[in-house]
C-alpha cells in the first residue's frame, strides 16, 4: 500500500475527538474501541447506580476496552462528563437514559456541536423502544436468523454477539461520518441507530424478493442455498464452494466428471432444477470427501474458484495472514499474560494498539447557521464507484444516503452481476433494469458505463477522477493495477484522491491472490465455526454476511480518509481486507482462543445466560426466541408458564438442566390455547422474548412501520413496493431515499457531457465502439 507523505502519516486521524462511552453492552464498547484505535480519546463511564442488565464478559472487556479509560461512579457525575466531550456513544435504552437523567434534546440544545450516537435494539422511539432484550432476541428481530440453519430444525443465531456487533460496526461508521460532518459544518447531530433496522436492511435478495413479488417468507436453506454455494465435509474438517455461474465451469474442470458437460449441469438454468441440484450436490460431497483443507486452499489459488475452509479463531490466530498484514494487537490479560486479539478493521491510519491514549482536545468550528443543519454530512462530495455485487455497493449506498454524489461505473460487457443474477419473466424487455436485488442496494446513485478494457474507457475514467474525491473498488486484488489504474496512476491525475480497495483478503499479504465472496469470508475469519446446531457441523449465515459487514467498514474508512484530507490536503490508499472486517466482530472469541479455550457452536444457547433458545410456537414457521438474563427474569418466566416449582433454580442449575427446561417451555407453548400472543405475555412480565421476524413479518412489523422505516420509491421499470430505509437516521440532516437505482447507462450523457464536455458526436462514436452503452452486451442470467 502506498501513501502520499503528510504531516499526519504517523498521527491518529481522530486525535481531536473526545468521546464519552456510556458504558453498557457490546455495541457501544465495540464502536468506542474502533474510535479509540484511530486516535480518539475515549472515556467509558460505568454508572454504579444504573447497571446495564447484561454488561460485558471478561473476554469482551479484554477485546473491546484495551487502552480505554474506564471510570465508575454515580449517575449524578454524568452531567459534568457530558459537558466535557465532543461525542456521546451509548447503547442504553430510553428507560435507562431516564434513570441516568440524560436528556439528549437538552444536551444538544445547550451544545449544538455535540454528536450523539445511540445504538439500541429498537431505536429510541416507537412502541418497542424499551422492550427487554438480549443479543439473541435482538438478532431474531431483524430477519437474518430466519434464514440461518437447517430447514427441519430451529433457526440459528449467528455465533458470537452479532446483533450487538453489527450495531457496533454501524455506530462506528455513523460516528465517523458525523465527525466529518461536524468538521464541515460546525454542527453535531443525533444518530438513532436501531439494531433491528440494521439487520432488516441487509437481507440480501431474500428481503427484496419477498416485498417485490409479494411472496411468503423466504425460509432457511441449510448450509447450501444451491449445490455450488454451500459448505461440505472434507477429509479433515469442513470446506465450502461459493461459485457464481461464470465460475462454475472452472469448478467442474476440477471435479473431472464427464457427466458435468451435459446440458443438465452445464446450463445455468437447467442446473437449478431440483433433480439436477440433488445429483450435483451428491457429486460435490464426493469431490470434497477426497480432499484436505490444505488441498482445497491450493485448488482455490490455482483455479480462482471461491473455495473456503472453515477455520476456528485459533486457526486464524496461527495463520500467516492476517499476521503479515499487521492485523493483530497484543494486550495484557488479567493474569499478566499477553494475548493476541483483532486490531484495526482496516489499515491506512495510525492505530492505538498499545493502549496509549491521546490528550488533544477538539478544536471546535463555530456552529453554522440553522439552514446548514439540513445539509447531509457528505453533501458536495463525489465518489467514483467501481464496485459490484454486494459488499462494495453496500458501502456506496451508505455514502449516497449520507449525501455523496455516487457515480456507479459498469462495463457494457462486464456489468454488475446482481443486475441479472435472478431470472425474470421472459416478457421483461430489459431485465437488467428491473432487478429487485440490484434496486435494493444501488438507489441514490448515478450510472455511467465505461469499458475499462479499452484505452478510451480508461482515459475517460482518469478524467473523471479529476472531478472526484473518492474512488472505491472491490475487484480481485490485482485487477485495478493490471488495468493501469492503480493508486499511483490515480494520484497522478488528482493528488488528493482517496482510493478504498476492499478485496476479500486485501491487496497485500500471503492470501492476497485468493478470491472470495461473503460466505468465504465467514469460513476463513472464524465466524462460521461459531455457528451451528451443536452437533459438529459449522453453518454459514443465511445471507452473504461478510459483504455488508465489509461495506459498513468501507464507508467508515471513506469518512476517516476525508477527515484526514481536510487536515493534510493529501489523499490516501486504504487496503481493506474483508476477512479482517469480519474477524473484528468476534474479538472475544479470539481472546478465548488465545487463552487456550476452544469456542464452539452450541445451537441457540448462551455461554453465560440460561435458559436461552428458539422454540416453535405452532406447527408452522412461527418461533419464539427467549432469553433469561437473571434470577428475576427466571422467576417471572416460571410464573408465566405455571412452574413455580422451578423458580428457585440459579443460573448454574438452569444451565445444567437446560434440556429439561427447553422441554418445559416447548410444552407450555404447545398448550397455549388462548389467542394471546406468547411474545406479548412474556414481554409484559419483563422477560426478553420475541416471535422471530422473517422477511414477511418484518414488512408489517408495527414498530418498524411507526418509525417510518419502510419506504417506496418510484422506479420506471418496476411496480411500487416497500423497500428498506436508511440505517443511520440523523435527526437534523434527515437522510431519506431520494431516487431509484439507476438504469444501465442512464446518466452517460449527463456525466460525460456535463463533467467532461464530451460532444454529441463523441458520444455517438463512443457508443459505436461499445466504450459506453445503454444495455449490457450479450446479457446472461447468473
Amino acid at each position: 500500500m502506498s501513501e502520499a507523505p503528510s504531516r499526519m502519516a504517523d498521527e491518529n486521524v481522530l486525535d481531536d475527538l473526545h468521546v464519552l462511552e456510556l458504558g453498557g453492552g457490546v455495541a457501544a464498547a465495540m464502536a468506542a474501541r474502533f474510535l479509540h484505535g484511530y486516535g480518539a480519546r475515549v472515556t467509558r463511564f460505568e454508572p454504579t447506580d444504573v447497571v446495564h442488565p447484561i454488561g460485558l464478559t471478561p473476554s469482551q472487556r479484554i477485546a473491546y476496552l484495551p487502552g480505554i479509560e474506564v471510570v465508575t461512579g454515580p449517575a449524578s457525575e454524568l452531567a459534568d462528563r457530558v459537558a466535557a466531550v465532543d461525542m456521546i456513544v451509548t447503547d442504553r435504552q430510553p428507560s435507562e437514559l431516564g434513570l441516568l437523567g440524560l436528556d439528549f434534546a437538552a444536551v444538544r440544545a445547550a451544545r449544538p456541536e455535540v454528536i450523539v450516537v445511540s445504538v439500541t435494539p429498537f431505536g429510541l422511539t416507537g412502541p418497542d423502544a424499551d422492550l427487554p432484550t438480549t443479543n439473541a432476541v435482538s438478532f431474531a428481530a431483524g430477519g437474518i436468523m430466519s434464514l440461518t440453519g437447517d430447514a427441519d430444525r430451529p433457526p440459528l443465531v449467528t455465533g458470537g454477539e452479532h446483533a450487538y456487533a453489527l450495531g457496533g460496526a454501524n455506530a462506528f461508521a455513523a460516528a465517523a461520518v458525523a465527525w466529518l460532518g461536524r468538521a464541515r459544518t460546525g454542527r453535531g447531530d443525533l444518530v438513532d441507530i436501531s439494531l433491528q433496522e440494521c439487520a432488516a436492511g441487509m437481507l440480501e435478495y431474500y428481503g427484496p424478493i419477498t416485498s417485490y413479488l409479494d411472496t411468503p417468507a423466504q425460509l432457511r436453506l441449510g448450509n447450501r442455498s444451491r449445490a455450488t454455494w454451500g459448505i461440505y465435509p472434507c477429509l479433515d474438517g469442513w470446506a465450502g464452494v461459493f461459485a457464481l455461474a461464470r465460475q462454475v465451469p472452472a469448478l467442474f474442470a476440477l471435479m473431472d466428471d464427464v457427466e458435468l458437460t451435459e446440458p443438465r449441469f452445464s446450463d445455468p438454468v437447467l442446473r437449478l432444477l431440483p433433480e439436477n441440484e440433488e445429483e450435483l450436490t451428491a457429486k460435490l460431497y464426493v469431490f470434497f470427501s477426497d480432499l484436505t483443507m490444505a488441498q482445497i486452499r491450493e485448488l482455490s489459488l490455482q483455479s480462482r474458484v471461491p473455495f473456503g475452509i472453515v477455520m476456528t479463531p485459533a486457526d486464524v490466530l496461527a495463520g500467516e495472514t492476517p499476521a503479515d498484514r499487521g492485523f493483530w494487537d497484543e494486550v495484557v490479560a488479567v493474569d499478566g499474560s499477553t494475548l493476541r486479539i483483532p486490531g484495526r478493521p482496516f489499515p491506512g491510519f495510525a492505530w492505538n494498539s498499545d493502549g496509549q491514549e491521546t490528550t488533544t482536545s477538539a478544536a471546535l468550528v463555530p456552529p453554522a447557521s440553522d439552514s446548514s443543519s439540513l445539509q447531509l454530512p457528505l453533501a458536495g462530495l463525489r465518489v467514483l464507484d467501481l464496485t459490484m455485487m454486494w459488499a462494495g455497493p453496500f458501502a456506496t449506498l451508505r455514502l449516497a444516503e449520507m449525501g455523496a454524489d455516487v457515480i456507479k461505473i459498469e462495463s457494457p460487457s462486464a456489468w454488475d452481476n446482481i443486475r441479472t443474477l435472478i431470472p425474470q419473466d421472459d416478457d421483461v424487455a430489459d431485465p437488467w433494469n428491473s432487478g429487485f436485488y440490484f434496486n435494493a442496494y444501488n438507489r441514490d446513485k448515478r450510472s455511467l458505463t465505461l469499458d475499462l478494457a479499452q484505452q478510451e474507457g480508461r482515459e475517460l475514467l482518469l478524467r473523471l477522477v479529476e472531478h472526484c474525491d473518492v474512488v472505491i473498488e472491490n475487484y480481485r486484488s490485482d485487477v485495478l493495477d493490471n488495468l493501469g489504474l492503480g493508486y499511483e496512476t490515480l494520484r497522478h491525475h488528482k493528488s488528493d484522491i482517496i482510493l478504498v480497495s476492499m478485496a476479500a483478503f486485501g491487496k497485500t499479504g500471503a492470501d492476497a491472490a485468493f478470491v472470495g465472496f461473503g460466505p468465504v469470508i465467514e469460513t476463513l475469519s472464524g465466524l462460521a465455526s461459531l455457528t451451528g446446531h451443536g452437533d459438529g457441523e459449522p453453518f454459514k449465515t443465511g445471507i452473504s454476511y461478510g459483504d455488508p459487514v465489509a461495506g459498513t467498514f468501507a464507508a467508515s474508512a471513506v469518512a476517516l480518509a476525508l477527515k484526514r484530507r481536510m487536515a493534510t490536503g493529501t489523499g490516501l490508499h486504504i487496503d481493506l481486507a474483508q476477512r479482517e472486517t469480519a474477524a473484528v466482530l468476534i474479538g472475544d472469541a479470539f481472546v478465548d482462543a488465545a487463552d487456550g479455550s476452544t469456542p464452539v457452536h452450541r445451537g441457540n444457547r448462551d455461554v453465560v445466560i440460561a435458559p436461552q433458545g428458539c422454540y416453535r410456537i405452532a406447527d408452522d414457521e412461527r418461533w419464539l426466541v427467549l432469553s433469561v438474563r437473571s434470577d428475576s427474569d427466571w422467576s417471572s418466566l416460571c410464573a408465566v408458564i405455571g412452574r413455580s416449582d422451578l423458580a428457585g433454580l440459579v443460573v448454574e442449575e438452569r444451565r445444567a438442566r437446560h434440556d429439561e427446561i427447553d422441554a418445559v417451555i416447548e410444552q407450555w407453548l404447545a398448550s397455549v390455547i388462548t389467542p394471546t400472543d406468547p411474545e406479548d405475555v412474556l414481554r409484559k412480565a419483563g422477560v426478553p422474548a420475541i416471535e422471530m421476524r422473517n422477511t414477511r413479518t418484518l414488512l408489517d412489523d408495527p414498530h418498524l412501520v411507526e418509525r417510518g422505516y419502510w419506504h417506496t420509491t418510484h422506479h420506471p421499470r418496476m411496480h411500487s413496493y416497500r423497500q428498506a430505509g436508511v440505517s443511520w437516521p440523523f435527526a437534523d440532516s434527515r437522510p431519506q431515499p431520494r431516487r431509484h437505482s439507476p438504469l444501465f447507462g442512464e446518466h452517460n450523457a449527463e456525466i460525460l457531457q456535463g463533467m467532461l464536455g464530451i460532444s454529441d458526436a463523441e458520444l455517438v462514436e463512443l457508443t459505436a465502439k461499445n466504450v459506453i452503452a445503454n444495455a449490457p452486451i450479450n446479457p446472461t442470467v447468473g
